[in-house]
């Protein structure tokens, strides 16, 4: 199981070739979490993926803070995000801290050493290819990883490294 998470802007965040990836590969599982109703042409042209494709779930607007988005990164492996342009994301910040695997763009803006994996193109090959390589992992090796994104997360995104590095910069 993988999710997507993000806010509003979804084909700069890339949800277009999520949902294209999974839809291709229907023995993969998607949950999309995030606020699309007020992108109605993407809804158009996405109508099938997000509602009627078996292997995709979509939730929704969800709070991160919320006992229903830490169920699903319970039961998640990895967040997709191939965005096209980010300073840095908070969604997947946001994830590595709930010990998600990152499989993002460099354009994400985060860096994710060697737990995560650095999409060299924003297509939906790649992603797919990405996908399936984190999936073939053995559970240990995930764990491994999941362990080392949260690690990460924690020791260089945490709202006293924020208020540290703002302080310095004022």
């Amino acid at each position: 199981n993988f999710i997507w998470f993000g806010g509003s802007g979804m084909v700069h965040k890339g949800l277009n070739l999520v949902l294209e990836s999974f839809a291709a590969m229907p023995e993969y599982n998607l949950t999309v979490c995030g606020k699309v109703e007020n992108e109605k042409d993407f809804v158009k042209a996405y109508k099938k993926e997000l509602y009627e494709s078996p292997n995709i779930q979509f939730f929704g607007p969800i709070d991160p803070g919320s006992a229903e988005f830490q169920k699903i990164c319970m039961n998640s492996v990895a967040l997709v995000y191939p965005s096209c342009s980010e300073g840095q994301s908070g969604a997947v910040v946001t994830t590595m801290h709930a010990g998600l695997i990152p499989i993002v763009s460099y354009q994400s803006g985060v860096n994710v050493e060697d737990f995560g994996i650095i999409l060299k193109d924003n297509t939906i090959r790649e992603i797919q290819n990405a996908v399936r390589r984190v999936a073939s992992l053995p559970p240990e090796d995930l764990a491994e990883r999941a362990t080392k994104a949260w690690q990460y997360a924690r020791k260089h995104h945490t709202r006293e490294n924020f208020a540290s590095a703002y302080r310095a910069f004022v």
